[in-house]
């Protein structure tokens, strides 16, 4: 085994959020991998946007059938918890309306940020991310 650092804690919690702690390709809750769309040995680094959470048998099938690039990165981009829910019509019955409230710097809330705030809370209430929308922003 080679001896490579740990994976940063926020590029840890960042792959989680996106895939919604679930394997990207199947949906399987865990054990969950964090497998590399760029390999290790032509990186030598951890970064959030090339990697992806994979349950042990979906990231053994990418390296048995030498899935490509393209391929990850495109169950990056849709992963399961996006997917599952594509078909979905408007949520039947009553909806909920909630003030949230984040105590941050607004510069720091950027793009990326918004975008794992919605997976974060779409994965823990158990709905489609687009259920969850950021209606303004107080700057």
């Amino acid at each position: 085994m080679t001896n490579r650092p740990k994976i940063p804690a926020e590029v840890e919690r960042e792959l989680l959020l996106e895939c919604g702690h679930r394997c990207s390709i199947c949906g399987t809750p865990i054990p969950l991998e964090r497998a590399h769309i760029i390999p290790w040995r032509k990186s030598k680094e951890y970064k959030a946007e090339d990697m992806i959470c994979l349950c042990a048998n979906c990231h053994e099938r990418a390296d048995r059938e030498k899935w490509d690039e393209t391929t990850l990165r495109e169950y990056k981009t849709r992963p399961w918890v996006l997917r599952q829910y594509k078909n979905v019509d408007d949520i039947s019955g009553p909806t909920s309306k909630v003030n949230l409230t984040i105590n941050m710097e607004v510069s720091h809330f950027n793009e990326k940020n918004q975008r794992l705030l919605q997976f974060a809370i779409a994965a823990f209430l158990e709905i489609p991310p687009d259920n969850v929308k950021i209606t303004s922003i107080d700057r």
